[in-house]
Parts: structure tokens; C-alpha cells; sequence
């Protein structure tokens, strides 16, 4: 178990710095979504499911803004996939209804 959270630390830290230095190119846009995405997973290892969906909800807002079909596909498979590997068990249910609304 300790093992697992100094490697969730470790990811949320780089998260972070890649967040730190993503401006607002394009591909800055891209790196933004893929931190958040690092940081949404970090925090669901680290049992912290509320900060996860957090970050997972920033992570879609700013792909959807981006219009890049690619920024979109990756934050809604790791969003549903993040709810299919909860600390509490999978929830299928909210997995399902991401992929449901169309975002893809």
C-alpha cells in the first residue's frame, strides 16, 4: 500500500508541473487535458474520489473546448475508465453513461 501512494505522489507531482507549464497553443491545450488526466488518476489510487471527478470534469471541460477529436477520445475513455478502477469497485453504471452522452 505504501508503495502505491508514493507512486500516485509521484505522478501528482508531475502532474502538476506539466500543468504549470502548459500555455495555451494547441498542443499546450492537449498537455493541459493529459495532466488533468494524471492528476485525476493519482487521486482515485490515492482514495480521494471527489478531488478525482474534480479533475476528470476540468480534464473534459478543457477537451471539449479544444475541439481536438483527440483530446476528447482521451479524456472520455480515461474518465469511464477511471470509474472502472475505483478503490470501492468498479461502477459500471457511471462508466456506461459517459460513454451514453455522445461525447465521442
Amino acid at each position: 500500500m505504501e508503495r502505491l501512494h508514493g507512486s500516485a505522489a509521484q505522478v501528482f507531482v508531475r502532474s502538476l508541473r506539466a500543468k504549470e507549464r502548459a500555455g495555451d497553443s494547441e498542443d499546450d491545450r492537449g498537455a493541459q487535458v493529459i495532466a488533468r488526466l494524471f492528476v485525476s488518476g493519482a487521486l482515485a489510487a490515492l482514495n480521494r474520489p471527489e478531488d478525482s471527478d474534480r479533475a476528470i470534469s476540468e480534464a473534459l471541460r478543457r477537451a471539449e473546448g479544444s475541439g481536438s477529436p483527440m483530446n476528447i477520445g482521451a479524456a472520455v475513455i480515461s474518465t469511464a475508465s477511471n470509474h472502472l478502477s475505483r478503490r470501492a469497485g468498479p461502477d459500471f453504471t457511471t462508466s456506461n453513461e459517459i460513454f451514453d452522452e455522445g461525447r465521442l
